[in-house]
């Protein structure tokens, strides 16, 4: 008889990538990387978890560091001018184009992200031509 050596590959909980291990864990769920298990924690924390009912591995890989100053440019008055829809005293509405959009899992979290950040009271999102409306 040969030897037969079954690997055993285990998906992250968050976005279905191979684990290279199991030493990224949370509770009995493990996750790829630190960045896939702190999206779990956010979602977890705002009870929120409800998403990984929507699709099988719902989430993006979060392994891409994101780089410090990645959003530095929204601080730009010019390029503010160009997203924020309405002002006043008391509230801003902004709006953000997002070609990565595509499941009913990013348009979900979209419509909750109020529940996630304060500072948003409400959102709108249009699927169809990949904007979110956040006020």
């Amino acid at each position: 008889m040969g030897n037969s050596s079954s690997e055993i590959k285990t998906s992250c909980f968050h976005c279905g990538d191979t684990c290279a291990n199991d030493r990224i864990r949370l509770n009995d769920k493990i996750f790829c990387c630190e960045g896939c298990k702190m999206v779990f924690e956010i979602l977890n924390q705002n009870d929120l978890c409800s998403f990984y009912d929507l699709n099988t591995h719902p989430g993006i890989t979060q392994k891409i560091k994101v780089r410090v100053d990645k959003f530095s440019f929204l601080d730009d008055e010019q390029i503010g001018r160009k997203l924020i829809q309405f002002k006043d005293d008391n509230q801003t509405h902004v709006s953000f184009y997002l070609p990565q959009m595509h499941c009913s899992s990013c348009l979900w979290l979209l419509e909750n992200v109020r529940r996630i950040n304060d500072g948003v009271v409400s959102s709108r999102v249009n699927f169809a031509q990949k904007e979110v409306l956040l006020f």
